[in-house]
């Protein structure tokens, strides 16, 4: 309520009395020195804004991905300019003037045509889109190092330019295909990505979080960056009461996703509750199962006691509350959900400091869509796609709470970046006819395309063909090249070896990059060859009647025996749902439990065969006495009783007890097997803590104690050793230096 005026005019009108009141403040009340009121002045704040104009450019406030690709285009203008004797920021600035229109069409012309031959065979630009994402940076770049933009025209003009240069290097005007992974195609890949051996992971942790990664951007459908950052502290669970009549509370998990996709500072955070859902018919799409697995795994709930799912879910929620919170430990919280495995001495640990990257989790995708069949590479935007347009055919989902849930600025971004295809029956539409939800989802889908005997891999013939192409058989013998040159300099020239240890390992890694670059080429040429040919086959041969019915199911690989407890998780997550709301909550505290002690095996070992022994039958008492023996068998051979004993089987893997008896009796065919084996597996990880030799009961401080433990008690040669002063041993240390023992 505003106050009169003429109360007002007597308050502001009395220039007396305002001057002797702020007058009497500053003699009296002022608590500041001569020197913190000229540093709290106006002109000390405007003198510091000033400096901070002059010190930084505009761009700060960009995403780091933003960031990283101005920097690469300032790198490509910055070599062009200086190829053409030209100062890159002067050179911006002069072309930035409005009479030099022409000419910065000239040199954009240029400066595109240079960077699409530029470009290496496997970088090479092929989209006409690629040249407008530099166009877009190389002006955010001029806004940046010069202070203004251009004007529309001549924005204008440069988009003409990139549709000429497009069109001279034959560079293709649509995009790449956007694959949409509807609900159905998801549960055939999450069944594979369950299920598959195929593929190792390191431990049973990473094969959980990629699922649960994958579950949580089918449902929310929220960007993979956003999913990825998630920590600890963004996860809410709580038991909701939803009426008196149900026995039980459900369980809810409430998401915040904080690191969104954002433009010159952050977006609103959205929540997303998520319920738990009752006779869940599959459980292999229910984020909950696997959440509370990973959660049980690593005791992260706060109350002492709560260890276990039946003890939660046998929780209620007090009367006169409709809710009942479920907290996290406090040491965690600032974790990542999703994160990164070190692989140290003695085994993997999680590193939760370390968020899961992208790259992990796309190659992750894209492999298991390739095992299950799909045509389509599979990526996390399939999912988002497919969840934008579940938001937009729901008749509950009104178009402001679709951009809300997408954060999108208006439906225009959806229109044309999501709206992917055409998913309904036009010709019904048409003709008055019925609509087949059906078909068309079908005839839309990625498990369309599912076939098993796509190829997906390369042939020993093929691998032979690859290894005879020219540049490859440079690079190859240029490694070997340098390779005999490091070996021979080993133990002469220690500092001629390191500058050719260094060359190696460069010509190393581009030998191998090159090759890998090649097969991925030779196995995209296989499978075009095979979409083209294998149905002109097919219908020829089903024409001629020689087609079996089950030759698809017939081209199944083997595959490698699954341990015990991911065959219980699968059966556990598999199970059809219960008749009775007591069975079914049998069914989920079985897979969670199953996730639990399934997140803590260790697959890599997988990757070597097990040694398999065929035994009469004797029952369970034959069965421990054998593995017994072949354990005691085993520790004596690792013990060794001269300097010239080399043992063939890894002391570190036999005294593991979590491992399976065949991985730790395993015998290498050679000491110099079982050496690359100690490198790779013991010695090349994050090096965390003490490791612990079983057999001898004797704690490791560092990685010099291991390596000398190893060949002094157990005969395994490891390379290279020198005394470390953390080294406290009672035993004498035992040093390989120059391939001799000392």
């Amino acid at each position: 309520m505003a106050l009169p005026e003429s109360v007002t005019a007597g308050i502001f009108a009395n220039d007396e009395y305002r001057d002797h009141h702020y007058d009497e403040m500053s003699d009296q009340d002022s608590l500041l020195s001569s020197e913190e009121e000229n540093a709290c002045s106006p002109a000390f704040y405007l003198a510091q804004a000033e400096r901070h104009q002059n010190r930084e450019k505009p761009g700060c406030l960009y995403a780091a991905q933003t960031r990283r690709q101005l920097g690469m285009i300032k790198q490509d203008w910055d070599w062009f300019s200086k190829e053409n004797e030209q100062d890159p920021t002067e050179w911006l600035r002069h072309l930035s003037e409005p009479e030099q229109e022409n000419r910065l069409r000239t040199v954009m012309r240029g400066f595109l045509t240079w960077l699409c031959d530029r470009r290496s065979n496997h970088r090479r630009v092929r989209h006409k889109s690629t040249l407008g994402v530099v166009l877009r940076y190389w002006l955010m770049l001029l806004r940046m190092e010069v202070g203004r933009g251009l004007r529309k025209d001549t924005v204008d003009a440069l988009n003409t330019v990139v549709a000429e240069v497009a069109q001279e290097k034959n560079l293709t005007w649509h995009g790449r295909r956007k694959a949409v992974m509807y609900i159905e195609d998801f549960l055939e890949f999450a069944r594979e990505l369950l299920t598959t051996t195929e593929m190792t992971f390191h431990c049973g942790w990473s094969r959980v979080q990629q699922l649960l990664f994958c579950q949580l951007l089918a449902i929310t459908g929220s960007r993979p960056g956003a999913l990825l950052k998630l920590r600890y502290r963004d996860i809410s669970l709580s038991l909701l009461q939803v009426c008196e009549s149900e026995p039980r509370p459900r369980l809810i998990i409430r998401l915040r996703l904080v690191d969104t996709k954002r433009f010159l500072g952050p977006k609103p955070i959205n929540v997303y509750p998520i319920p738990e859902l009752q006779f869940d018919p599959a459980l292999v799409l229910s984020p909950h199962i696997f959440l509370l697995g990973m959660l049980f795994h690593i005791k992260a709930f706060k109350a002492a006691g709560l260890d276990g799912p039946e003890k939660l879910y046998g929780l209620q929620v007090l009367k006169g509350l409709r809710e009942q919170s479920l907290e996290l430990r406090d040491d965690i919280q600032d974790n990542f959900v999703f994160c990164e495995l070190l692989k140290t001495a003695d085994g993997v640990r999680l590193d939760g400091s370390t968020a899961l990257s992208a790259n992990a989790a796309r190659y992750t995708m894209r492999r298991v869509g390739e095992i299950s069949g799909f045509s389509e590479p599979v990526t996390p935007y399939s999912l988002r796609y497919a969840a934008a347009k579940a938001f937009n055919d729901s008749p509950d989902v009104s178009e402001q709470l679709q951009n809300v849930i997408m954060q999108h600025a208006n439906s225009r971004t959806f229109e044309r970046h999501y709206s992917v295809g055409i998913h309904v029956d036009t010709q019904a539409l048409i003709r008055g006819l019925p609509q087949e939800p059906a078909v068309m989802r079908l005839a839309c889908s990625m498990r369309r395309t599912k076939d098993p005997r796509r190829p997906r891999r390369l042939t020993a013939d093929d691998l032979a063909a690859l290894d005879r192409q020219l540049a490859l058989r440079k690079l190859r013998q240029r490694e070997e090249a340098l390779r005999e040159e490091k070996a021979r300099l080993r133990d002469v020239s220690p500092n001629q070896y390191q500058h050719v240890y260094e060359e190696y390992e460069r010509a190393k890694r581009a030998y191998q990059n090159a090759r890998r670059r090649a097969s991925r080429r030779l196995i995209k040429r296989k499978r075009e060859a095979y979409q083209r040919e294998q149905p002109v086959q097919d219908v020829e041969r089903q024409l001629r009647g020689s087609l079996p019915e089950d030759e698809v199911i017939g081209v199944l690989p083997d595959s490698p025996i699954m341990s015990p407890q991911h065959l219980a998780l699968v059966e556990a997550v598999l199970q059809p749902p219960g008749d009775t709301p007591e069975l079914d909550l049998n069914r989920r505290i079985a897979a969670v439990k199953a996730v639990s002690v399934y997140c803590g095996v260790v697959e890599e070992a997988l990757k070597r065969p097990a040694q398999r022994e065929r035994h009469d039958a004797g029952g369970p008492e034959a069965e421990v006495e054998r593995t017994s023996c072949r354990l005691r068998d085993a520790m004596a051979k690792v013990f060794v009783r001269s300097k010239t004993d080399r043992p063939k089987i890894c002391f570190l893997c036999l005294g593991d007890e979590q491992r399976s008896i065949e991985e730790r009796v395993y015998e290498f065919a050679s000491s110099g097997s079982l050496t690359r084996h100690f490198n790779n597996v013991h010695l090349r990880r994050h090096w965390q803590g003490k490791v612990r030799c079983s057999l001898c009961s004797e704690d490791l401080c560092c990685k010099e104690a291991l390596m000398n433990h190893a060949l002094s008690k157990h005969g395994t040669v490891s390379g290279r050793v020198n005394a470390s002063p953390c080294c406290t041993h009672n035993h004498t240390l035992t040093l390989y230096i120059g391939g001799h023992c000392t």
